[in-house]
């Protein structure tokens, strides 16, 4: 007995009713298309969304934007030494032991340029929804993400 191969108009997917599996494409799809408009600055999203903390809070260490953002400490360093070497970030020691950082004019344009971009980029992700549900569906992912630090 031959099984026909199916194609893709055929197919059942399973996963399309569970939450979890729209979400987690939902979200490649947004990340994708950042990724793309973030491209002219040559950052990453990391990079670019640990500029804006930066910009953001003047004097923040990179163990508070780690824990923020949900970098690995491991990590960080080297998304500061990159910023650092773009001239986007600097770098203070006041207290002789945690490092502060502020951004540069560079950083600070840089940062606003950024700003711009991600919200272009809600906006043709989510701009199709109702502004309400545009709150509704930012209330509730924070509060799903929170409710599991």
């Amino acid at each position: 007995m031959t099984t026909k191969l199916k194609t893709d108009s055929d197919l059942i997917n399973p996963l399309e009713s569970h939450i979890g599996y729209q979400l987690r494409r939902a979200s490649t799809l947004v990340m994708a298309v950042l990724a793309d408009r973030l491209s002219t600055t040559h950052l990453t999203i990391t990079e670019a969304s640990v500029l804006v903390m930066i910009n953001y809070n003047p004097g923040i260490s990179q163990s508070a934007i780690g824990r923020s953002l949900g970098v690995k400490r491991a990590n960080m360093a080297p998304i500061i030494a990159t910023l650092d070497d773009r001239g986007l970030v600097l770098r203070s020691n006041p207290n002789g032991r945690l490092v502060s950082l502020s951004t540069t004019e560079a950083g600070r344009q840089s940062s606003n340029m950024i700003e711009a971009m991600m919200r272009a980029n809600d906006i043709e992700m989510f701009g199709s929804l109702e502004a309400q549900s545009q709150l509704d569906l930012l209330s509730w992912l924070t509060a799903l993400r929170r409710s599991r630090v």
